[in-house]
């Protein structure tokens, strides 16, 4: 008698072992499942559907078509900055970029000013000039990685020709806004005709000389 129970015992607890296994196997497996599909957005992760780092956050947004190379100030008298030149290049994933189809969108803490290119009949509230830059095409169509070109913007006087729509006419200058200061800050929006957008801030030095002359800005 002693034997059979012996026996029985150890039959059942077998059994239990091995469901017990089983159930150990089937919730590691739904554990797992779960891991591997992170719906919890924290620092350095995100979503497995969400957008990696360069690319567009938003579903169906297209990546920035311009860089924003660099940034100068020129017309300087008196402290003051009375014209911005603005250094842009086209990304490498896009084959050309119009500049006179662009629009910018010109923010300071004073005021905000929406500006077309000089050379379209778009009504805006100002317009600035397109340079080509050395050893480039004339036209104001960004083709290769290589070619920058400067986008001229006018502030408080008429200071440059460039950027006037009409130049043998005096009263058609399309300057704007207000001359740059010391510290100032401008942040600058670049739309193109398909929807790309890119942004960057333009900041005045802290120092400028009294004498005329060019100052750089710093780019963010």
């Amino acid at each position: 008698m002693t034997g059979r129970r012996g026996f029985l015992r150890g039959v059942a607890l077998l059994g239990a072992t091995g469901a017990a296994g089983c159930l150990g196997n089937g919730g590691g497996d739904g554990d797992g499942d779960r891991a591997a599909t992170p719906t919890t957005v924290g620092p350095g992760t995100f979503e497995n559907n969400s957008a990696g780092p360069g690319e567009a956050e938003n579903e169906g947004a297209l990546p920035s078509a311009l860089r924003v190379v660099s940034a100068v100030g020129t017309n300087v008298a008196q402290r003051r900055i009375g014209t911005v030149e603005v250094t842009v290049a086209k990304a490498d994933w896009v084959e050309e970029v119009d500049l006179t189809g662009v629009a910018v969108d010109w923010t300071t803490a004073h005021d905000s000013y929406e500006l077309a290119a000089r050379s379209t009949d778009t009504d805006a509230d100002g317009y600035f000039g397109i340079e080509p830059g050395r050893g480039t095409s004339a036209d104001a169509t960004l083709t290769t990685g290589d070619e920058w070109h400067r986008l001229v913007f006018d502030l408080g006087d008429d200071n440059e020709e460039i950027d006037d729509r009409h130049r043998r006419l005096d009263e058609d200058s399309t300057h704007f806004g207000r001359v740059l200061r010391t510290d100032d800050v401008v942040s600058l929006r670049l739309t193109t005709p398909g929807g790309s957008t890119t942004t960057a801030r333009l900041l005045a030095p802290t120092e400028v000389n009294e004498i005329e002359g060019t100052v750089e800005l710093t780019v963010r």
